[in-house]
């Protein structure tokens, strides 16, 4: 489920979304219930590939809401000026940045680029 994820493009294509939609569900619940059981890139592309999806169809605020998520996580187990703390803030940020919410991004690009 992960490596599925993990393949969501910024923008993806039709082809990519419909492949998607088949295992949506399946990493929803794994984002959902499992990711004490995951680490590093695995347990951040879980959150991501849901976000690039949900963005690819215009669904802001559920990407939203699974960047914020991403960021969440990536606080609790990492400290400090962390990249991976750093690349949550700024995916989140530029979602912001494309919906003109630009008030919302700097603050998460000056924080990611601290």
């Amino acid at each position: 489920m992960i490596a599925i994820a993990s393949q969501m493009p910024d923008n993806p294509p039709t082809e990519r979304i419909e492949r998607f939609s088949g295992v949506r569900s399946h990493v929803q619940e794994v984002a959902e219930c499992y990711t004490e059981g995951l680490e590093g890139s695995d347990l951040t592309w879980t959150f991501i590939g849901l976000a690039r999806f949900c963005a690819g169809q215009a669904l802001f605020t559920e990407a939203e809401y699974w960047y914020a998520e991403c960021l969440r996580v990536t606080q609790r187990l990492y400290e400090g000026d962390h990249p991976t703390v750093a690349m949550s803030l700024n995916n989140l940020a530029s979602l912001y940045d494309s919906q003109g919410r630009y008030s919302e991004a700097e603050p998460l690009y000056e924080q990611a680029l601290a």
